[in-house]
């Protein structure tokens, strides 16, 4: 247009030219000066207008800025309606708050958002709303509010049918975020609407009515009330009252035996700030015993003496208490067959003895002699004795003798899905070292990102961002876009974007070697590799065969997310990442000594049209592929390449050894011909493949039920509650505590190879690390129980009269008690921010409405509050509450208090409340 405008102004000039040249009529040749002006005028005008159009012109400015004044001020709500046995129905509302502007209004836009399950059918509304990937869903606005806008003070919803359940508030994701695009369709910015920017999901509606946390009449589970939350642990105890645990740890020791009676126990505040470690053995009966003065276990003792000391600064510790007799911890490795020592460990398998401990503790002359045969041995002495000495109680224990019932105590970390900084993972491993759990299993690749660098794939397989086009034309390339709630622009920041160098897995490598913890990498393959798959495909290389549709689904609703191994890139890939992994670990000078490829969820169909498999199998052109086929062949290439890469035992999840029909494969068939690990290791999580069918296919088991050691699932049946619910609608602590390894053992035959147990904290709804570590602690103490000691309680039968059951109880109250009054003081000294469960409470006074309040674990402080509002203020009880006539709510929480900090909460529980 302006170019046809200039040339047409050009036509006039030349005739006006033309006409003032012939014209002598002085007037009309002013007329005719006067038009020639004012057309060379127009005509400079729109030249210059011309020069500038480079830059960004004014209607795009304005835009941008019509998108961040939608993403600033739009309102938004997100509500469940209702929920079946399949799905779910919701609704979307948008509004416009503001007086006289219409929001969205000459812009193009739209919204994307993640849900944690897929919309399947829109009701209504005006709106297109349509499942991307994954998690990721795409709303646009259609007819009149596309091309108007959103009315001043208009309100706007859509309705839609979605799969599964969607029975808690933390099914919705943060960070919705709104996109500008362009008259040619590019999509060119993006800015996360400001409502639903908080992690505290104020934008989601809470579900307080049972059509919306319940799936259908037959649904038994409801929101605890505090009432019921205490009668639920009053059932778990038995009758038990929790006291304070003067000799009980966590775990449990094999053996402990108190102080005599006569024996006054002293107090443990200034123990610790003031032990001292010897640098040669003394005490006790050292023959056949050598000095471990410079071993991990002494240089733990004087780390942590040294930490409490700083603590007590200025305390009572460094005022008059010091001068109580100071300890001296002596530390002592011992021969298994000379020493006194080691004529404990006749009746123990050599890997219970490898890292069995004795403890003598003697008040009286301030000694603790640690001996062990191992130096992990000695370790665990020293975490047991650290654990002893935490301020706040009394030592009334004399001798310790323990011993590990399994040699794989393990515990799944995922951050694939949502990143952990190296700090964060250090932490946990201090913290799973002092419970005595020894594999840190790391989930380091899914479909939402790959977190170390191997191969072609990373880096863009360890971001997640939006694609924009123009002036975003700079940012680094993202293979996946933001699931999970991430942010659209922060193309570096966690939890979306972020890995870890070589220096930092090795920093990961060697202090986790250091607190005795072995890293078992997971690089998951042949499914949930979508980022890897996206990523290697912009670089022009296919991991899934082109010529393939595809399969179903995955359970999380990616597609084509499986790496195709008939395909050399595809069989190459995942090789190179166990290859590469390998590498780092020999880098930081630590072999690899376990491997997990994952293996897990590969959706139904995948492969089964593939040609690249038909050609690899030599199969007709118009059948079907085996499938089972492919895996096999998939699986004896992983394991020729572990045992050629040194690697002891090859771990998959238990179905990534299974067909189709979750029917494992023969191990021996599997491997004829080929050389295979020492060990082959399947890891039951779900009903199929079954535990027995595993070990009698030949593998190795570590137990990981995810109904009991799934860590990632809510705590409490309550839509407030984060966390999943698909195997168990919640597990709480008692549900951890109560498993019966023994049991499930026996389940599994009686020539099963089972190697342990393991945890799993899956995060998908734990974005943040006070997310993560919420859903771990205190449950994780719970797990550490249940794979280092082995209950009496374990294995009974049926017919035993509820002795068992009694024992059970006995058993949890002392644990509870001794993680309320020691251990979470220990979790803060890691920095580990625990959940603590709401308070329950129990009628008193008959008609009064009086009430007392409870809690699962002793020690912790509970308040009450009769006022409503964010200014409510807190009283403190541990006895009857009144309740006021005329107050019609009592709020409640419980909270924890650092010794010496009762001014300040470091961890309170979420607030809940009675309605008289």
């Amino acid at each position: 247009n302006l170019h046809q405008t200039i040339c047409n102004s050009n036509k006039y000039f030349t005739m006006l030219s033309f006409l003032y040249s012939k014209c002598r009529h002085s007037k009309l040749q002013t007329k005719l000066y006067v038009g020639l002006f004012v057309i060379t005028s127009f005509w400079a005008i729109l030249v210059l207008a011309n020069a500038f159009n480079a830059k960004p012109s004014t209607s795009d400015l304005e835009s941008r800025q019509a998108l961040r004044q939608l993403a600033a001020q739009l309102n938004l709500t997100f509500s469940v309606i209702s929920n079946t046995k399949r799905n779910h129905t919701a609704r979307i509302t948008l509004r416009n708050p503001l007086s006289g502007v219409w929001l969205g209004a000459g812009i193009r836009w739209r919204l994307y958002f993640s849900l944690m399950r897929p919309v399947h059918q829109v009701i209504d509304g005006p709106f297109r709303l349509t499942h991307q990937n994954g998690y990721l869903h795409q709303l646009e606005p259609v007819g009149d509010l596309a091309t108007g806008g959103l009315a001043p003070g208009g309100e706007y919803s859509i309705r839609y049918v979605g799969k599964a359940n969607m029975l808690g508030r933390f099914d919705a994701f943060p960070n919705w975020y709104a996109v500008l695009v362009n008259k040619s369709g590019l999509e060119v910015a993006a800015e996360v609407l400001a409502v639903t920017a908080s992690e505290a999901l104020d934008f989601v509606n809470p579900l307080t009515r049972p059509e919306q946390y319940k799936t259908g009449p037959d649904d038994v589970n409801e929101p605890w009330t505090p009432f019921k939350r205490a009668e639920i642990q009053a059932g778990y105890l038995g009758g038990e009252r929790p006291g304070p645990q003067l000799v009980r740890l966590v775990p449990k020791p094999a053996l402990a035996e108190p102080l005599g009676g006569e024996q006054r126990p002293p107090s443990t505040d200034c123990l610790l700030a003031g032990l001292n470690v010897a640098s040669s053995s003394s005490g006790g009966d050292s023959s056949g015993c050598k000095p471990a003065g410079s071993s991990e276990a002494a240089g733990l003792l004087r780390e942590a003496a040294a930490e409490a000391a700083a603590a007590a600064a200025g305390g009572p510790c460094t005022a008059g208490e010091m001068n109580l007799p100071r300890w001296t911890a002596s530390l002592q490795l011992c021969d298994n067959s000379s020493s006194k020592f080691g004529k404990l460990l006749t009746n123990l398998t050599p890997g219970q003895a490898s890292e069995a401990y004795e403890l003598l503790l003697d008040p009286k002359s301030g000694q603790a002699v640690l001996s062990a045969a191992t130096p992990v041995g000695l370790f665990w002495a020293a975490q047991s004795l650290v654990s002893l000495l935490q301020p706040g109680g009394r030592l009334a224990v004399r001798r310790l003798f323990d011993y590990p019932r399994s040699q794989y105590r393990g515990l799944m970390l995922d951050v694939a899905r949502n990143f952990l900084s190296v700090e964060e993972v250090v932490r946990l491993i201090d913290a799973m070292s002092a419970w005595k759990l020894n594999r840190l299993h790391l989930h380091l690749s899914d479909d939402e990102g790959l977190r170390l660098p191997l191969t072609a794939a990373f880096p863009a397989a360890s971001r997640r961002c939006h694609p924009l086009s123009g002036e975003a034309s700079d940012q680094p390339v993202c293979a996946q876009p933001p699931q999970l709630g991430s942010h659209p622009t922060q193309w570096g920041a966690p939890p979306g974007c972020g890995s870890y160098s070589a220096q930092d897995y090795a920093a990961i490598l060697r202090h986790s070697a250091s607190r005795f913890v072995r890293v078992v990498p997971e690089l998951d393959t042949p499914a949930h590799s979508l980022a890897a798959i996206l990523a290697m495909k912009a670089q022009g290389v296919d991991l899934t065969d082109p010529e393939d549709p595809g399969g179903q689904p995955s359970p999380q609703a990616f597609t084509n997310n499986s790496v195709n191994p008939c395909l050399p890139a595809g069989a190459q890939y995942i090789l190179d990442l166990m290859r590469g992994v390998s590498k780092l670990h020999a880098a930081a000078g630590l072999p690899m000594l376990e491997y997990h490829f994952g293996g897990d969820e590969a959706p139904n169909g995948t492969w089964t049209n593939s040609p690249a498999c038909r050609r690899m199998l030599s199969i007709p052109p118009d059948q079907p592929v085996d499938a089972d086929a492919v895996s096999r062949v998939n699986l004896r290439r992983l394991l020729a390449e572990a045992a050629d890469a040194g690697v002891d035992a090859l771990l998959g999840w238990s179905d990534g050894f299974a067909g189709a029909d979750l029917r494992p494969f023969n191990l021996s068939s599997l491997t004829a011909g080929i050389r295979r690990p020492r060990k082959v290791v399947a890891v039951p999580w779900h009903l199929k493949p079954s535990p027995r069918d595993l070990a009698v296919a030949g593998y190795s088991l570590v137990m990981a039920p995810a109904t009991r050691l799934y860590l990632d699932h809510r705590q409490e049946p309550d839509p407030e509650e984060r966390g999943l619910y698909w195997a168990a609608n919640f597990t709480d602590l008692y549900t951890v505590f109560s498993y019966d390894a023994k049991t499930d053992a026996a389940a599994a035959g009686p020539d099963a190879d089972i190697l342990g147990i393991s945890g799993a904290l899956w995060t998908e709804t734990a974005r943040q690390p006070v997310q993560a570590f919420s859903l771990l602690a205190p449950r994780v103490l719970a797990l550490s129980e249940r794979a280092w000691h082995h209950a009496d309680w374990e294995g009974a039968a049926p017919t035993d009269g509820g002795q068992a059951a009694k024992a059970r109880s006995r058993d949890y109250a002392e644990f509870v008690s001794s993680v309320g009054h020691r251990e979470l003081g220990r979790l803060a000294s890691f920095g580990i921010k625990f959940r603590l469960a709401p308070p329950g409470a129990r009628r008193l006074g008959g008609d009064s409405g009086g009430f007392l309040l409870t809690h699962e674990l002793p020690g912790v402080r509970l308040f009450y509050s009769l006022e409503s509002g964010a200014t409510r203020r807190w009283v403190e009880s541990d006895r009857l509450v009144e309740w006021p006539s005329g107050v019609r709510r009592v709020h409640l929480m419980a909270a924890f208090s650092l010794p010496g900090h009762k001014a300040g909460y470091y961890a309170q529980s979420r607030i809940v409340h009675i309605d008289r």
